[in-house]
């Protein structure tokens, strides 16, 4: 816009003291779930629907996309998947088909530093027993666990089930 003449330079050089750099959906995945949920409870309150959340397949089909239209694209997909949704979750049919079509990005998990090998299968057993509704045979499937290991596992990380509350699936001990 200075080339253009249509910004004066002394201007851009008094707003631009501070700059924020936001890297493209693609790169935050960690994000993806957040403004994904958020997107989820604002359109299903929107359209009166009675949607609890993603199936873990259509969780992984969001990110494994690359969202070339950002955070713009996701909130569409998302209104388009609580419209079509027929059932309490949203599916991979409730999605459009190009997320199916598409190969899948490079995968990267960001890990916060100082973390053990422990920490961070805690945290995994302890979301994807959130996603499964605290459900233990469909979270051994997807950690790829037999169900002993799991209880074993959930005694050893102070993790516990509590059918009661479903709003607080996994509490610490």
């Amino acid at each position: 816009m200075i080339k253009d003449g249509t910004l004066r330079s002394d201007l851009y050089f008094r707003v631009s003291t501070v700059q924020i750099k936001v890297p493209p959906l693609r790169e935050r995945l960690d994000d993806l779930v957040l403004l994904s949920d958020t997107f989820l409870l604002r359109l299903a309150r929107k359209y009166k629907k009675n949607l609890r959340g993603f199936s873990p397949a259509s969780l992984a089909i969001l990110m494994r996309y690359s969202w070339p239209g950002n955070v713009r694209e996701l909130e569409s997909v998302i209104e388009r998947a609580v419209l079509f949704a027929q059932t309490d979750y949203l599916l991979p049919e409730d999605l459009p088909d190009h997320l199916h079509n598409t190969a899948p990005v490079n995968f990267r998990c960001v890990i916060p530093p100082h973390l053990t090998k422990d920490d961070i299968e805690r945290e995994a057993i302890a979301q994807t027993l959130e996603r499964t509704g605290g459900n233990i045979k469909k979270t051994a499937q997807i950690l790829n666990y037999n169900r002993p290991t799991l209880y074993r596992k959930l005694r050893r990380f102070g993790l516990k089930t509590n059918p009661v509350n479903p709003e607080n699936l996994v509490n610490p001990v």
